[in-house]
């Protein structure tokens, strides 16, 4: 990305985003100007690749996979209430299966189960997940 090559990506997006192209040479001037801005960069990076790390040492079941990914998804956008916790931003699992790198049929199976668990209810306008019935939790 940073060394003159061309970086293709694929963006899913839950509203409307605005992506803007920046060259990589007014990026790193950017940087040059401002310290603080490499110091900030070098965290983050630091962040991402021991967060990494993390879930490839962590290769855990599918069902853990999308359980894990579902409540992290939850935490962030959904509410907490109830024992129980609402997310009325939807995510779909074709979402899921692109951003955990695993197939929709196999994702929509783990829903399957996480449904007659109890655990997840899963509805046109959003998701509820019950993470008490799960007892790994």
């Amino acid at each position: 990305m940073f060394h003159g090559s061309t970086a293709t990506s694929s963006l899913i997006t839950l509203t409307k985003t605005v992506l803007y192209k920046i060259p990589a040479s007014e990026v790193t001037r950017k940087l040059a100007e401002r310290p603080a801005g490499i110091q900030t960069l070098n965290k983050v990076l630091t962040h991402h690749t021991l967060l990494l790390k993390t879930r490839i040492a962590a290769q855990t079941s599918n069902y853990d996979k999308v359980l894990q990914a579902l409540l992290h998804l939850g935490y962030l956008y959904g509410e907490e209430k109830n024992n129980a916790i609402y997310m009325t931003m939807y995510f779909s699992k074709k979402m899921l299966a692109n951003y955990l790198q695993l197939s929709y049929a196999t994702v929509a199976s783990v829903c399957k189960r996480l449904s007659a668990q109890g655990i997840l209810h899963d509805e046109p306008h959003g998701m509820i997940i019950y993470p008490k019935n799960d007892t790994n939790l």
